[in-house]
């Protein structure tokens, strides 16, 4: 069975000037936005001030505005956050859909405010305040607009954590449908040809004129479905991932022996065609595909090195470097699966086949459920059994 890349989803826009996966959230105001803005620089110019008095040094000042310069960026690039933006039920996400606006976009941003910082010292304030000249409904101020981000107002009385707004570009998994019925129809004993047990044969009917009304609906047995998912363990699909610092990867690894395999199988264990499946293939959102025997065990990274004596190793292509040297430890024993995070600077992650997250703990086992999707530093995979003839 093969898959294709999911079909794009097209934007579409509601009557804030938001895309539809924001489900009626409205951008912030003008007011807001310089009110957020005028507590984060209250912040910094508080910090450095207390950091000149304490040292009598410019140079101890500057570094300090620096310093929080930056990591108010990182917070908000990474949470959509800044101390403004908490106090005044704000978020800073991606244009296009509640996502963290990443470094990249952040940065961006940090640049079109500093370059108005420049002009008497207050041009930073018209960049924020340019959001009241957007004529398209979003709220976007020429920073917004050069990063590709939008500021929201979150709902009042409710408290909206950086997952559930991000949960919102999430689609609703649709309803599964009832499996379809086939009708079988009476047949002639004498000339109807030999049918082996368990197959349906679609085109011997009867002929007689005087057949009985037809048979009740059948429906399909389990052993069709079942040989389905024995070619099929998931479907692959690209989801947008969380933000990513910069990479730094550290090696140091204290093996504490891999554990036993998880309780959920990888397949259902009365599948007839398991004795069939030697190998499955590891799909990655870039179109990378590395096919792994098993039983096995196996290390993903950027440049994976062995941890055991015949680990198979994935070296993932990943230009953006989001993924560390050995990322992600794999082990697949009979049906299961379990996966181990080495410390990775970007982390792993684990959804489910309706979409929940699953935290993969560093340096703990952690099962796989059927149906799931892994993430680890800005690629996802997803695995498919591989039936052999």
């Amino acid at each position: 069975m093969q898959h294709g890349a999911p079909a794009p989803v097209p934007v579409t826009f509601v009557a804030a000037g938001l895309p539809a996966e924001f489900d009626g959230l409205r951008p912030a105001g003008v007011a807001r936005r310089l009110g957020a803005f005028a507590i984060d620089s209250a912040a910094v110019a508080i910090v450095s001030a207390v950091v000149f008095v304490v040292t009598n040094s410019l140079l101890y000042a500057g570094l300090a505005v620096a310093e929080l310069t930056v990591g108010l960026l990182i917070w908000e690039a990474n949470r959509g956050k800044t101390l403004g933006n908490v106090v005044l039920r704000l978020r800073t996400t991606r244009a296009e859909k509640p996502r963290n606006a990443g470094p990249g976009r952040a940065i961006v941003r940090g640049l079109v405010v500093l370059a108005g910082s420049l002009v008497a010292s207050v041009g930073q304030w018209v960049v924020v305040a340019s959001t009241a000249f957007d004529s398209s409904g979003r709220g976007q101020g020429w920073h917004d607009k050069a990063g590709r981000t939008v500021t929201v107002a979150l709902p009042a009385g409710k408290r909206t954590s950086s997952r559930r707004l991000q949960d919102r570009a999430v689609p609703a998994k649709p309803k599964p449908v009832a499996p379809t019925e086939v009708v079988r129809e009476p047949i002639d004993e004498q000339s109807a040809p030999v049918i082996p047990a368990g197959f349906v044969n679609a085109t011997a009917v009867s002929a007689s004129p005087a057949a009985p009304a037809p048979a009740a609906a059948q429906p399909v047995s389990a052993e069709a479905e079942q040989r389905a998912r024995a070619i099929e363990y998931v479907t692959p699909t690209v989801i947008s991932t969380r933000a990513v610092i910069e990479e730094v990867d550290d090696d140091s690894f204290s093996d504490s022996g891999r554990l036993p395999p998880p309780s959920t199988p990888l397949l259902p264990p009365e599948t007839p065609t398991i004795d069939r499946i030697q190998a499955v293939l590891f799909a990655f959102d870039t179109g990378q595909q590395v096919q792994v025997s098993i039983p096995g065990t196996g290390v993903i990274g950027r440049n994976p090195r062995e941890f055991t004596a015949g680990d198979q190793l994935i070296a993932v292509q990943d230009p953006a470097k989001s993924v560390s040297k050995s990322h992600l430890l794999f082990e697949i024993s009979g049906m299961s699966m379990q996966v181990l995070d080495h410390g990775s600077t970007n982390g792993s992650e684990i959804f489910d086949d309706e979409g929940e997250s699953i935290p993969v703990v560093a340096n703990q086992w952690t099962a796989v459920p059927p149906g799931s999707r892994i993430r680890v530093g800005q690629r996802v995979f997803t695995i498919t059994a591989v039936e052999v003839s």
